[in-house]
C-alpha cells in the first residue's frame, strides 16, 4: 500500500536481480530502500572482507549508513554475477539458506 509520507524499504536485496526487478515493478510505491548489512551473504561471497577494511581505514562507524552509485552498481554486478552462476534457482526461506542451496552446494566459485 502506497502512503503519503511513508517509505517503503528491505533488509537485504534479492540474489537474483531478475527476480528482484520483478518484484519490486510491482509494488504501487517507486520510492524503496534496501538496507544490507555488510555480513549479508552477497557481501561475503563478492569482496565484504576488503569492503570492511576500507570502512574501517575511513573511519566508518558500524552502525553507519553508507549511500552512493558506486555501491548500488557493485551490488548489482555481484547480482548479475551470480545469476549467470546459477543454471536452476532453489527456493530458500532465507537469504543465508539461499546462498547454501544455490551458491554453496554447486561449489561456484566467485572468480568464475
Amino acid at each position: 500500500l502506497k502512503q503519503p509520507g511513508k517509505e517503503l524499504f528491505f533488509a537485504e536485496h534479492y540474489p537474483l536481480p531478475a527476480k528482484e526487478d520483478e518484484f519490486l515493478a510491482r509494488l504501487p510505491q517507486k520510492n524503496i530502500l534496501v538496507y544490507n548489512s555488510i555480513t549479508d551473504p552477497l557481501f561475503k561471497i563478492f569482496g565484504g572482507e576488503k569492503i570492511i577494511e576500507l570502512m574501517k581505514k575511513m573511519g566508518v562507524k558500524e552502525d553507519e549508513v553508507i549511500s552512493h552509485d558506486m555501491i548500488s552498481r557493485s551490488i548489482r554486478r555481484a547480482q548479475e554475477k551470480l545469476a549467470s552462476s546459477i543454471p536452476a534457482e532453489r527456493h530458500a526461506a532465507s537469504q543465508e539458506q539461499w546462498f547454501r542451496r544455490n551458491y554453496f552446494e554447486n561449489k561456484i566459485s566467485p572468480a568464475d
